[in-house]
């Protein structure tokens, strides 16, 4: 017998038939004799509804209160697929994330997990039901208050559940079978990742990947959680995220994955539309620039050949930037540029900064398919290169045919 925790997102349960399929292959799980708890996202787009009515009645609603009604979504689907097993012949129970013993912080719209107290989770496993958990929420203990755990929060919430129950398996189930070297849909020739390590799937992640989410990566790293990433629409194998080899996930050596030296172009990320913005003055300051807790996806600092400091970041566009962009916050003289428009696109892999080679391909390959580039970052497992949002697609596809269709 084992312990299964599985995720299932909006796109897998957004109709009555998808979550009545939800329900079925949940209930061949239950009646191999495995013990199955399920986290569960909104119904399919319920989540954007919601914030577009919430903008209908308000110009600038409280975050407390878009919790309040964001993580309605959540309960609805969790309460639907529970009556579905129930249908089937299957007991089944379904909680909110407070009622899991989801403990956060009290930061809304963005909480970040403290800790995970499921003892009613448990007790009901212990009688023979599947416990259904809605996803991408908790409660704070100090304020009491409902909290929602920000982008893919239910990712986030399965492999917490999944480190906290000691789960045998923790798998993630996607309208993809599973993590691609790009997105098929943007890039027809994406080939299925069978097997990524956790330092590669978070650069993935971060830089646009889309299938698991960035902190979902990062807790299962920290534990050493391995992952599967499913597509919830097909019996298929998807992509393994092993923990063999300890919290850092490194892979064993297999001839067919390429010579043990060199580079290995893992995937092509797209982040799309972006923030860039460029700041050139006299001195900056020493400090990030605050994004609250929305990450900075690139940072650069360089010192110009005339001696002032260009200081310049890419962030997501819901990035909380107003703060730098005031006047007064940079010196008398600072010249500002803001690019809202932009894309990220990145190259994921091993080795990919310590081979120049890489970077000239690149852009090689850009400046053929006519697509002009604003800049380029590195880092250890990754290149971006920013650009226009209108020209990422083709840029995808250009790298990915580069780099991975022939490498």
């Amino acid at each position: 017998m084992a312990l299964r925790v599985l995720k299932f997102g909006g796109t897998s349960v957004e109709t009555p038939s998808h979550i009545l399929a939800v329900a079925r292959r949940i209930l061949r799980y239950h009646e191999a004799g495995d013990q199955v708890v399920v986290v569960v996202s909104a119904m399919g787009q319920s989540t954007d509804e919601l914030i577009r009515l919430a903008e209908r009645v308000s110009r600038a609603p409280k975050r407390r209160e878009l919790d309040m009604l964001l993580t309605a979504g959540e309960r609805i689907a969790m309460a639907l697929l529970a009556m579905a097993l129930e249908s089937l012949g299957c007991a089944a129970i379904s909680f909110t994330g407070s009622q899991t013993g989801i403990l956060t912080d009290d930061h809304h719209f963005d909480a970040r997990i403290q800790t995970v107290r499921p003892a009613r989770l448990e007790q009901e496993l212990a009688r023979g039901r599947v416990v259904i958990v809605a996803g991408f929420q908790g409660v704070s203990p100090v304020s009491k208050e409902i909290t929602t755990l920000g982008r893919g929060g239910s990712d986030t919430t399965a492999v917490a559940l999944a480190v906290r129950l000691g789960a045998d398996a923790c798998q993630i189930f996607t309208d993809v079978r599973g993590v691609f070297t790009a997105d098929p849909r943007v890039v027809p020739d994406a080939r299925l990742i069978e097997e990524i390590g956790y330092e590669p799937m978070i650069a993935l992640s971060h830089l646009g990947g889309r299938v698991l989410f960035r902190r979902a990566a990062i807790l299962a790293r920290r534990f050493g959680q391995r992952l599967e990433v499913l597509g919830s629409r097909e019996e298929a194998a998807g992509t393994f995220i092993p923990n063999r080899s300890g919290p850092t996930g490194v892979i064993a050596f297999r001839e067919e994955n390429g010579p043990m030296e060199g580079e290995r172009i893992l995937g092509v990320g797209v982040e799309s539309p972006v923030t860039w913005v460029r700041v050139i003055c006299a001195e900056g300051p020493a400090t990030l620039p605050s994004t609250g807790k929305t990450p900075l996806l690139c940072y650069q600092r360089s010192r110009l050949p005339d001696g002032r400091v260009s200081i310049e970041w890419v962030a997501m566009p819901d990035a909380t930037l107003e703060r730098w962009l005031e006047p007064g916050s940079w010196p008398a003289g600072a010249e500002l540029s803001i690019e809202r428009s932009a894309a990220l696109v990145s190259l994921v892999g091993e080795g990919v900064l310590a081979e120049g080679e890489i970077l000239a391909r690149a852009e090689a390959a850009l400046a053929e398919a006519g697509v002009p580039l604003y800049g380029t970052y590195g880092a250890s497992l990754a290149i971006s290169l920013l650009l226009p949002q209108e020209q990422a697609d083709v840029a995808a596809r250009r790298l990915h045919r580069e780099f991975i269709e022939s490498p």
